[in-house]
């Protein structure tokens, strides 16, 4: 009778540090797993700021996250690493004349050509971004006679099937200005035509001049001749 109650004694002790053996393993498991998805988040978690090499130069720019919640929102749903992504940003630097440095950042690129979305960032007392154009080549720029806005051109396509787009930013309230021209029945701008060539009238009107061989779908009379006003709102 000793014997068995000896025995059975020690069956239940056996028994009790296995679960607790196991228990252990799996609270060491569980704890494993948590600390590799912390790491992961970590990893993949939005640094607050970037630094864009700037093309051409040995120089870099570096941007706040929360000045541009368009590209960290990007950035998070990629699902890429913030690093990785951020060694194919590019910034070109377009000019010192409007009150601070004047940079346009290409991201998001595609395609052989470099199709791209875009990002305007103003770097001067305070930084300022404003998000631009998709999946388009960016061409040139002009700024307005008094500084205070910037036309840039963009290009989709290739060779014989290339359109174009035009926007302006005030460079005061950091934002895209509206294009108008009430005379117009269709739309010349958005990348529906292409355009070869663009200037400013004054501060706050535009000219355009499409190829002489375009013809307007709604147009009686061929408009590739002379240029075509838009006024910025």
């Amino acid at each position: 009778m000793k014997k068995w109650l000896l025995f059975l004694l020690m069956a239940l002790i056996f028994i009790g540090c296995s679960d607790d053996n196991e228990e252990s393993q799996v609270k060491e498991t569980s704890d494993q797993e948590e600390m590799t998805e912390e790491t992961e988040d970590k990893e993949k978690a939005l640094p607050e700021t970037l630094t864009i090499p700037v093309t051409g130069t040995e120089d870099s720019i570096t941007i706040h996250l929360e000045n541009a919640p368009l590209l960290g929102r990007y950035m998070a749903a990629s699902g890429k690493q913030a690093k990785e992504m951020a060694s194919s940003f590019k910034a070109r630097h377009l000019t010192d004349e409007a009150g601070g440095g004047l940079y346009m950042m290409s991201y998001a690129c595609q395609g052989d050509n470099r199709r791209c979305s875009y990002l305007l960032i103003q770097k001067g007392e305070e930084e300022n971004t404003v998000p631009l154009t998709d999946l388009a080549v960016f061409v040139s720029y002009q700024l307005s006679p008094d500084m205070e806005k910037i036309m840039l051109f963009f290009e989709r396509g290739q060779n014989d099937t290339k359109t174009h787009d035009i926007q302006v930013v005030d460079l005061t309230e950091h934002k895209l200005l509206s294009l108008q021209n009430e005379d117009l029945t269709e739309e010349v701008l958005n990348y529906n035509y292409p355009i070869e060539a663009m200037e400013w009238a004054d501060t706050d009107t535009i000219k355009v001049r499409v190829p002489s061989h375009v013809n307007l779908e709604n147009s009686s009379h061929n408009l590739g001749e002379e240029f075509i006003l838009f006024e910025v709102t």
